[in-house]
């Protein structure tokens, strides 16, 4: 299994332009038939970056396919803290509520969590190969 990978993928733009290439550029990476590029290839043909389809095509369509595709424990959003910055992140959040013993590594949603000392995070499928890692 490949590693997800974490991490921005636009920054420092709320352009709806930039936000729906990055968003199609990053769904086709994982589902290249997803039908949602084709509304993006049509927006772009005809250059209709301020109409009501681009924005609800970024607003509802790509947030929530891009959030389907995450692994657990992950989202789809913006970092805390820099509303520009659009990528995959850690829900630490949600490990802790699904970490009620406070272990330094405990199995939910069919998945393996391994904290350590340091702060360092590992999500392992149940046969312990890697899905994502924070260091």
């Amino acid at each position: 299994m490949t590693q997800f990978q974490l991490g921005s993928i636009s920054t420092g733009t709320l352009r709806t332009e930039d936000l729906l290439e990055a968003f199609a550029s990053t769904l086709q990476q994982f589902n290249r038939t997803h039908p949602l590029l084709g509304e993006y290839l049509d927006i772009h043909a005809n250059d209709a970056w301020d109409s009501d389809k681009a924005a609800d095509l970024l607003n509802e369509g790509f947030f929530n396919a891009l959030q389907e595709i995450c692994p657990p424990f992950v989202y789809f959003g913006t970092l805390e803290g820099d509303g520009s910055d659009f990528g995959f992140w850690p829900n630490y959040d949600g490990m802790t509520e699904a970490n009620i013993d406070g272990l330094d590594e405990f199995q939910a949603d069919e998945v393996i969590v391994q904290y350590s000392d340091h702060g360092n995070v590992t999500v392992m499928d149940l046969e312990r190969n890697e899905i994502w890692s924070v260091v």
